[in-house]
């Protein structure tokens, strides 16, 4: 993994070679490691490291050109950044360039944790196991993956702008089937710490599912059911709803708060009054972070929590 010190040179390496009055860099190294499980046995471990350099040059008539590079080398960066000025001399003038910006202070975040970032196969492997161990207990079969990540993320350019953060991610789903294919359970998990993934308790939600599935189905007739989702559930759900609260995307008609006729819904009642959704980037427990965008962007402005719907407004 890159340090705060490895970043910054290779940022300021890729500054010094630009030509062009603007240059936004962003780096990422991200380790990655895996095991996924089936038929009650571990079918494949793979543990995969990437490395990436993405580089914007900008004009001064906002022409702008992109490019990445995956090898760190010297040549390879200054062929990436000549890349990126190619394209920039044949783009078109971007209307709606804004500067760049200069010196950030941004937030400090809590979601590395260093047992994850140094976790290998061994320290997975128990929870597989357990996993493995309840389906054969309930005369079941298991499936599932586990993974754990370790991201270096440093954004920088050429107006002073430098951001550094480490953050880890960690997750398992296991699905159980009976024997003859009928019934199913399924359970997941994830946690910034590997620590918080239980096997155990994992294995047995999706055994019980199953057995209990198994044991209690009849036949619903087509009509309308009130359904309590799991917490897995409603946060796809929930994800979903990320791509509609952009002010782009509802000015241009384009998401369910884009008013009919034109503008937005924006001060509106649109939910019940116990519907209230936040984002909150300093949760210990989720990786995130410290500037708004994403993983990567020079021109990251520093992240905050921010209260999308409250009491349904």
């Amino acid at each position: 993994m890159l340090s705060q010190q490895d970043t910054k040179n290779l940022i300021d390496k890729v500054v010094s070679y630009s030509k062009l009055p603007g240059c936004e860099v962003s780096v990422s190294s991200e380790e990655h490691v895996f095991i996924r499980f089936a038929n009650n046995g571990i079918t494949t471990s793979g543990y995969v490291l990437e490395q990436r350099v993405s580089i914007t040059s900008t004009t001064d008539d906002g022409r702008r050109g992109s490019s990445v590079a995956n090898e760190l080398t010297d040549s390879e960066i200054k062929q990436s950044v000549e890349e990126a000025e190619q394209l920039a001399s044949i783009s078109r003038p971007d209307p709606e360039r804004v500067p760049a910006l200069g010196p950030q202070h941004y937030p400090e975040l809590h979601n590395y944790d260093a047992f994850t970032g140094m976790a290998r196969g061994d320290a997975m492997i128990p929870r597989v196991k357990a996993i493995i161990d309840s389906a054969r207990k309930n005369q079941l079969i298991s499936a599932g993956f586990i993974e754990r990540s370790a991201l270096t993320v440093a954004v920088g350019n050429k107006a002073g702008l430098f951001g550094y953060h480490q953050l880890t991610d960690s997750s398992l789903s296991n699905t159980m089937r009976n024997a003859g294919g009928t019934s199913s359970g399924w359970a997941s998990q994830t946690s910034v710490s590997l620590k918080d993934i239980d096997g155990e308790s994992a294995g047995r939600i999706s055994a019980e599912k199953c057995v209990r599935g198994s044991a209690g189905k009849r036949k619903l007739d087509p009509g309308k059911y009130t359904v309590i989702l799991e917490p897995s559930g409603v946060s796809d759900l929930i994800g979903f709803l990320n791509f509609g609260f952009g002010a782009r995307q509802a000015e241009q008609g384009l998401s369910f708060l884009s008013k009919q006729g034109g503008g937005t819904l924006l001060g509106e009642k649109l939910f019940p009054e116990f519907i209230t959704l936040r984002t909150d980037p300093f949760d210990p427990k989720l990786p995130a972070l410290p500037w708004a965008g994403g993983f990567g962007g020079g021109g990251a402005l520093p992240n905050d929590k921010i209260t999308w719907i409250e009491n349904g407004w």
